[in-house]
């Protein structure tokens, strides 16, 4: 005769299947913060800035000229599209999507002062600028909006490393507020986390972490990059694409779990994420 089961048993192991099927449909569920998702070769080596949408990631490559922005398929990495940095321009710091079809980006070397840049997301036809006079953008550059809420483009966010500052303007230009942040990081590109509103930058002054930071400058999360050197974010929907620079290896952009981050759970229970709660 076999062992009796009783209803509370029955019911918690249907209550677990559940749970663990949940799982198995839901794996992003149960995911940390920075857990990669997928991974694939940059189009050309020192992918300094990035940018995206729900189907596309834009790729700025460094090093020697001629300067090229690249669209590469969210899927698979697959080359989509490339356009060269239009007129005096040159070297791009921080690079930022506007839904809608526009990229943003900074250029500090252009006779000062720095400029911001909008392009055509698909072409690179030269849209409007505007001058930065509070820093130099060695940084990034990010567009604070959201593609669930059309037309929502609030503000334009820019950083720096010298000094070590952030700053939102109007699309016109137009400064909207400032904030240092701790001088023994090195911000890059920004991240606008639209869920959370969060900015999340990559250090890459040797840390090899990602950090979440509030508009008003308090770091409330980072994680460990998945390779080393990173330089290029960008988030969409509850993931960040990151890309990383090594010395003497292949260049790579990542998507990695960005989950909203929660003060009340124990960063211990938080894998690879060390939360900064403040």
């Amino acid at each position: 005769m076999g062992k009796k089961i009783s209803r509370k048993h029955s019911v918690t192991g249907r209550v677990l299947a559940v749970v663990i099927l949940w799982a198995a449909v839901n794996p992003a569920a149960f995911a940390a913060l920075g857990d990669v998702v997928q991974s694939f070769r940059a189009p050309r080596e020192k992918p300094y800035a990035l940018a995206a949408d729900e189907s596309n990631v834009y790729v700025y490559s460094g090093g020697l000229g001629p300067f090229y922005i690249w669209r590469l398929a969210a899927s698979n990495g697959s080359i989509a599209g490339s356009f060269q940095v239009p007129g005096p321009y040159g070297a791009v710091y921080g690079l930022g999507y506007e839904y809608g079809g526009y990229l943003w980006f900074g250029n500090p070397e252009v006779l000062p002062p720095a400029h911001v840049i909008k392009l055509d997301a698909e072409t690179g036809s030269f849209i409007s600028s505007f001058p930065v006079y509070e820093h130099t953008l060695w940084g990034g550059v990010d567009c604070q909006g959201n593609p669930n809420v059309p037309g929502s483009l609030t503000a334009i966010i820019t950083s720096d490393w010298n000094p070590f500052w952030f700053s939102r303007y109007t699309p016109a230009g137009s400064l909207l507020g400032s904030f240092r942040y701790d001088s023994t990081l090195v911000l890059r590109d920004i991240g606008w986390d639209y869920v959370d509103n969060l900015i999340w930058s990559p250090d890459s002054h040797g840390s090899d972490y990602v950090y979440g930071l509030t508009t008003r400058g308090s770091i409330v999360a980072s994680f460990e990059a998945p390779d080393e050197s990173p330089f290029g974010c960008a988030y969409v929907g509850g993931y960040l694409w990151l890309s990383t620079t090594p010395y003497g290896r292949d260049h790579y952009i990542w998507r990695v779990h960005c989950p909203t981050p929660n003060p009340a759970v124990a960063p211990a229970s938080l894998g690879k994420v060390k939360a900064l709660f403040r």
